[in-house]
Parts: C-alpha cells; sequence; structure tokens
C-alpha cells in the first residue's frame, strides 16, 4: 500500500513540473512576441518617418495627341468627335548614379538604419514622333517629362535638364516637366535628393541601363 502511495505522489509530481514548465514556456513565447511585436512597431515609426521604401520606377516622355474622326448617332446624323491622349516613349538609355549614407534612429531600445543620399540620372530617348494624318494630330511642344517615384522619396524639389534647358519640375502624381520634344534624339539629367529605410530599389525600364551604387550601407533589402 506504501508502495503504491508513493508511486502515486511521484506521478503526482511529476505531473506538477510538467504544468510549470508549459506555464513557464507559454509565458516566456508571450514576452517573446509582446517584445517582437514591440520591435516590429518600433521599426516601422522609424521607416516611415524616413519615407519608408524608396522606389525609382518609370522614366519615360509622353507626348500628347488629338484624334478627330466621324460617326453616325442613332439618328443617323454624321457627329465630328475629338478624343484626347497621349503617346508614351520610354529610355534607349539611362545611367543611374546614387551615392547613399546610412544613420541609426533610435526608439526606445529599438534602432533601425535610414538613408539619406543623391541619385543622378542622365537619360537618352531616341523620339520617332508619328504623322498628323489619319485625324491624328501629336503636339511635340506640350510633351511631358516624368519619373515615376514617391513625393515622400525626395527631400528637394529637383530641375529637370531638358535638351540642356533647365526645367521647373512639378509632383503631378510623378515628378513632371513640360517641354518640347524633338524628333529624335532628347536628353534629360537631373540630380535627386532622396531618403528612405528598409529598401533602396530601381525598376530598370530602359534599352540599356547602368547602374552604380555607392554606400555603407552593409546589408540593403
Amino acid at each position: 500500500m506504501k508502495k503504491k502511495s508513493g508511486t502515486t505522489g511521484k506521478v503526482i509530481f511529476i505531473g506538477l513540473v510538467i504544468c510549470i514548465l508549459i506555464i513557464a514556456n507559454l509565458c516566456i513565447r508571450s514576452k517573446l512576441s509582446d517584445r517582437e511585436i514591440a520591435k516590429d512597431h518600433a521599426v516601422n515609426q522609424i521607416s516611415e518617418a524616413a519615407g519608408d521604401v524608396f522606389s525609382l520606377n518609370e522614366i519615360y516622355v509622353t507626348v500628347p495627341y488629338t484624334r478627330t474622326y466621324s460617326y453616325k448617332n442613332d439618328k443617323g446624323e454624321l457627329v465630328q468627335k475629338t478624343e484626347h491622349g497621349s503617346k508614351e516613349f520610354s529610355a534607349s538609355s539611362i545611367n543611374y548614379d546614387a551615392n547613399i549614407d546610412t544613420q541609426m534612429r533610435t526608439i526606445g531600445i529599438y534602432s533601425a538604419p535610414i538613408y539619406t543620399g543623391q541619385v543622378k540620372l542622365d537619360c537618352i530617348f531616341d523620339i520617332d514622333i508619328p504623322e498628323n494624318k489619319d485625324g491624328y494630330i501629336y503636339y511635340p511642344n506640350k510633351a511631358r517629362a516624368k519619373i515615376s517615384i514617391k513625393e515622400k522619396s525626395i527631400m528637394n524639389q529637383p530641375v529637370f535638364n531638358l535638351n540642356d534647358l533647365q526645367k521647373e519640375v512639378y509632383f503631378d502624381s510623378e515628378l513632371t516637366s513640360n517641354f518640347l520634344c524633338k524628333d529624335g534624339k532628347n536628353t534629360l539629367s537631373t540630380t535627386l535628393e532622396i531618403r528612405g529605410a528598409r529598401k533602396f530599389k530601381v525598376m530598370l525600364t530602359s534599352t540599356q541601363a547602368n547602374l552604380k551604387i555607392n554606400s555603407d550601407w552593409k546589408s540593403p533589402g
């Protein structure tokens, strides 16, 4: 009888130890999860304040046009209609020259890297402006050069050098500048003062591209 009681006591003791270990494990996991959530929140705050992911996307030129055509309406009357559109031209070559400096930002006990720097762009567009025919009329004097980038990624408003003429830039969902587009070779150069965090992304959309990056960032995304 005593032997059976001793065995029962051992089983109960082992069960209690297992329960204590399970509870301790759950507490530790909860603490680690809370710590991870707090870290992610701090990193998100730091990154958002620095402009978050820098992403340089398409660089292109648009030439507006009108298309006028005639058709018969429901009454059989001949009606003339004019539509507005634009033709896009991608760059034939782009040189990217980026210089990036990183810094550490801290919130509480958590830190994350951010960066600032410059991206110099030299672009060439080989543009073949279509003839004005079949109701189409093109307006190269109202052409626009565009760089697809987030406004919060830019520290200062840049200036576009288009065909060796400095042009003011405005933000219309993209960096945009109006210019007179020539038939044939057109050039665009500019320097972007940038900022960001987490990652540095460049979309290579031209036929030829040369990308050069100088940075002290040890582990860019």
